[in-house]
């Protein structure tokens, strides 16, 4: 059978050794996308065994015309929530010029998590949606997508253009 039979026989019988075979066809390709994007060969592999236990809850969810392409897409959407995870949009905007003393390390964090917040509400409405879907709420592109309408291009855009206007708000 190929890739796109397969699919098909597992979202009719959910029969879980047909994602078997589909593990056994590209555990190592998602092996080394997530090696590429984790740096770490323990989480890699660790990385790649979740994904394809997701697979076993998520497959049905899609329409999936060509299933490479599709692995590869949703591999890297994995491992990028992965490292999104530690890293919120409060750490890409830094302020990296002030010092701080230890006693007045919580006056600053309030004050920075309130000035980021008024930032945020001062964005475009646009912006402001994907900001906060994807950085808040930690939803990938797919579920915005799904869920606004957008394009993943202008989610992207979005959320770039909205990081961007974040940085120069905060800055000033």
């Amino acid at each position: 059978m190929n890739d796109e039979e397969v699919v098909t026989r597992f979202s009719q019988t959910g029969d879980p050794s047909l994602v078997g075979i589909l593990f056994n066809r590209y555990a190592r390709l998602v092996m080394g996308l997530c090696l590429k994007y984790l740096k770490d060969e323990d989480e890699a592999s660790d990385m790649t065994m979740h994904i394809f236990k997701k697979l076993l809850e998520k497959m049905g969810d899609y329409e999936i015309r060509t299933f490479k392409n599709w692995l590869y897409t949703f591999s890297k959407n994995e491992c990028l929530m992965k490292l999104r995870k530690g890293s919120k949009v409060i750490r890409e905007i830094e302020v990296s010029s002030l010092e701080m003393k230890e006693d007045d390390e919580k006056t600053y964090t309030e004050t920075h998590f309130q000035s980021l917040s008024d930032a945020i509400r001062e964005l475009k409405a646009e912006q402001r949606m994907c900001i906060e879907l994807f950085y808040l709420k930690e939803m990938s592109y797919n579920e915005i997508e799904s869920q606004t309408g957008l394009s993943w291009k202008e989610i992207k855009s979005h959320i770039q253009n909205g990081k961007r206007n974040l940085r120069n708000m905060i800055k000033m």
